[in-house]
């Protein structure tokens, strides 16, 4: 065996083990619980008092040092960094800690204590992921995103998930009354808000000739205000019944206004243009069709300052001469732009498509297609530079099985310069099929002021079968910002939900990694679950967990790993598992000079299993093993001048499941190796070995019978 080789022996274990050690904090309750039964009685007496309460005192102040390190930077900090472990002691106010020379925690002639070692409580609590302002991009559907986080603060996933909002309709977004938008976002209420706002200082100069917004286009009611200047009509019927074969009518009417004080000039000029064909001459058009428009300017000085203009089109088209009116068409466009008294421009525009088309001719539409569009500018300087621009783009779909819209928004800020300050962007799509809802998000914002960058997606399923409601969710966020004190923070988090009437997968994967300032720090989280149910009481899970935090302070490094798992089967789903298993590792390395060589390393790890044959809820098995161990190496040669280890493995029989254990047997051995001059060779090695039996001669407790066995080895000094 090499030095290197040496130097690394006690920690193998955590490596190979520490790979299939995988779940979640809270499970660990659920261990002690189980323990309450049978055999767990005389587990949790002998164990896991001394393992969960005692050891922690003795924990703490062995990690004392990396602790101190890890709190000195946590102190110049900014407040949002957490602390490197979960549950510390207070920050301390003097520097860092000397190790003393001696024996850090117990005589050496006590290796089979429990004290002095990680414990579970040591595992590093979920990444601080700050998401949440990228997830409220997404408005209520940023619960998912929230909750998939929460659950492991907890330890692991509820029995029941709720299924997130999917109320979204597919509205169309026009109608033969004009353009519409339902804002659900804060995005497309802004956008809106800037169109309404120029659309009121621009009537201080248009007046009635003013363009509408939100309903663009022209009322035929609209028109009732003007006296026409023009009028031309052509009308034929040629069998003389009084039901014109075809009517084509033009109207124009055209005024102007002028107000001294200022030397402006209003001037509009309105048409309006209307065809009907009647081919049978039956009374009923089978074709019609009607134009609307009104456009406006307003000069001062003979500068124009100000324009607008309204458009609508309508037509109506019987396509198969049976009398009813099986396709309609409607358009719609708005415009306008005026010079503000701050010498700036501002414009808008809004338009509108609606086709109805009756596929079957019963009278009804049967397919609709619609699109809006929504554009707002704002331009400032000399030369004119784009200050703020947005624009929003609606689309949808219905007919007789499905019903489909997509909207996307964008908007952007520049300073006079032209240079961007801020970007958001917004896609909403929603597609209702029989049975079947389908909801997509996604948003994105970058702002060059704060320095940051967010991006949110959700994508989720609402199935209808014929066993039950099936449900997926997909959702990820990313958020990167400049920190006030210097450095790049950068988070990540995704979340999948597949949840079936008799199945439950779920997936999580959080990050964050800060780079530069006082503490670059360095988190990730991956936790996956899955269970299939029967009547709603789970028969199998084979939940994950694994957390990791690093903290980087004046060259110094500190990393903790966390590693859980919980496996179970009920298979008569009468909620007493028939086997459960559940292990739990933690690790910790503290490299204190920053030279790649860690001077302290301690690992602690605990498998427990359950056998319930007959799920009766008195285990026939339990068995619990745990290995623990720390090395430290002052110089940070490679070679440890101490390492410590203890291995515990305990097993509890009760074969007639009557909830007596007839056999407790427990295992301890306790290792130390030295190395005084750091040379690679042990100079001084200890095992301590000890064996206890207890056992239940009649099965009983009238009974009890006691027997230990112990032996010490000790090579060197």
């Amino acid at each position: 065996m090499t030095e290197e080789e040496n130097g690394k022996r006690v920690l193998l274990p955590l490596i190979l083990i520490g790979a299939i050690f995988l779940a979640s904090l809270g499970i660990l309750g659920l261990l002690l619980k189980s323990s309450e039964r049978g055999p767990g009685e005389i587990v949790k007496e002998e164990l896991y008092d001394a393992l969960f309460h005692e050891a922690k005192g003795e924990a703490e102040e062995r990690f004392e040092e990396s602790e101190t390190i890890a709190f000195q930077a946590e102190e110049l900090a900014p407040e949002e960094t957490p602390p490197p472990i979960k549950s510390a002691p207070p920050i301390p106010s003097s520097g860092p800690v000397t190790p003393p020379e001696e024996e850090r925690t117990r005589s050496e002639d006590d290796l089979l204590s429990e004290e002095g070692y990680l414990t579970p409580e040591e595992i590093p609590s979920k990444p601080v992921v700050t998401v949440t302002e990228a997830s409220q991009l997404l408005k209520e559907k940023k619960d998912v995103l929230e909750e998939g986080s929460d659950w492991i603060s907890k330890g692991e996933v509820p029995p029941t998930i709720e299924e997130p909002p999917l109320a979204d309709e597919a509205e169309l977004p026009v109608d033969e009354e004009g353009v519409t938008l339902q804002s659900e976002s804060d995005l497309e209420s802004d956008i809106r808000s800037d169109i309404d706002q120029t659309k009121e200082e621009l009537s201080g100069k248009l007046e009635d000739n003013t363009p509408s917004t939100m309903e663009a286009g022209v009322k035929e009611a609209d028109l009732e205000k003007y006296t026409w200047n023009s009028t031309k009509k052509t009308t034929t019927d040629s069998d003389g019944d009084g039901n014109p074969e075809w009517v084509h009518e033009i109207r124009v009417a055209y005024g102007q206004r002028n107000f001294t004080a200022i030397n402006g000039t209003l001037t509009w000029i309105v048409g309006m243009e209307s065809k009907m064909e009647d081919k049978d001459s039956d009374g009923t058009p089978n074709y019609e069709e009607k134009t609307l428009l009104i456009y406006a300017n307003f000069t001062i000085n003979g500068v124009k300052v100000a324009e607008g203009i309204s458009y609508t089109s309508i037509l109506k088209n019987d396509t198969d001469g049976n009398g009813a009116i099986d396709f309609i068409s409607v358009k719609h466009l708005s415009y306008g732009y005026w010079y503000t008294i701050f010498l700036t421009k501002k414009s808008f525009a809004t338009a509108g498509m609606l086709n109805l088309t009756d596929t079957d001719g019963d009278g009804n539409f049967e397919k609709k297609e619609g699109a809006a569009f929504f554009f707002f500018r704002h331009e400032a300087g000399n030369p004119l530079v784009p200050i703020k621009e947005a624009i929003i783009l609606v689309k949808g779909d219905v007919n007789s099985n499905t019903r489909e819209t997509t909207l996307i928004a964008f908007q952007r800020i520049n300073n006079t310069q032209g240079q961007v300050l801020r970007e958001r962007g917004f896609v909403h799509h929603v597609k209702v099929t029989p049975g079947e809802k389908n909801v997509v998000l996604v948003a994105a914002e970058n702002n060059t002021v704060t320095k940051r960058v967010r991006f949110a997606v959700f994508n989720a399923t609402r199935k209808s079968t014929q066993t039950g409601v099936e449900l997926e969710v997909r959702a990820f966020a990313v958020e990167n910002r400049t920190r006030l004190g210097g450095g790049l923070e950068q988070n990540a988090l995704a979340v999948e939900i597949l949840k079936t009437p008799d199945e439950l997968h779920v997936g999580l994967a959080a990050g964050r990694n800060i780079t530069g300032g006082v503490s670059p720090t360095e988190e990730f989280m991956l936790f996956s679950v899955n269970r299939t149910y029967n009547n709603g009481v789970i028969t199998t899970e084979n939940s994950t967990l694994i957390v990791g935090r690093t903290l980087h302070a004046r060259g110094e490094k500190n990393v903790t790993v966390g590693i859980v798992q919980k496996l179970l089967t009920d298979g008569d789903a009468d909620g007493n598992p028939e086997y459960m298993k559940i292990t739990v590792g933690v690790g910790r390395g503290v490299d204190g000079d920053g030279d790649g060589i860690n001077e302290t390393e301690g690992y602690f790890m605990s498998q427990t299993e359950l056998y319930d044959k007959d799920s009766d809820g008195n285990p026939e098995l339990n068995h619990t093993f745990i290995i623990m161990g720390w090395k430290y190496d002052s110089n940070s040669d490679g070679n440890p001048e101490k390492e410590v280890g203890l291995l515990i493995n305990s097993t509890a029989y009760d074969n007639n499941s009557n909830g007596n254990v007839e056999l407790l047997r427990v295992q301890k051995i306790g290792l130390l190796k030295e190395d005084h001059d750091s040379d690679g060779t042990v100079d001084h090695e200890k095992y301590h070995v000890f064996v206890r039996e207890v056992k239940d001669v009649n099965d009983d407790g009238t009974q009890i019978e006691e027997s230990t066995w112990e032996n010490v080895y000790e090579r060197g000094s």
